[in-house]
């Protein structure tokens, strides 16, 4: 992931025009936007089955 936006950046510094950077800066906003909201159920999904473990581990 930290890869693909150097490389994106990368690309930013190469390209001569700015709507071209204007393009390829709102691609790269929206891809880590769109990745970010897609891994946050994940993160609220871990966090709930954390949560009871951690309970019952300490009452145990």
């Amino acid at each position: 992931m930290i890869r693909a936006i150097e490389n994106g950046f990368d690309l930013l510094t190469r390209t001569k025009s700015s709507t071209e950077n204007c393009l390829l800066t709102l691609f790269f906003i929206s891809a880590i936007c769109t990745f970010w909201v897609i891994s946050l159920p994940n993160h609220i999904y871990l966090l709930v089955l954390q949560v009871p473990n951690t309970f019952t581990s300490q009452i145990l």
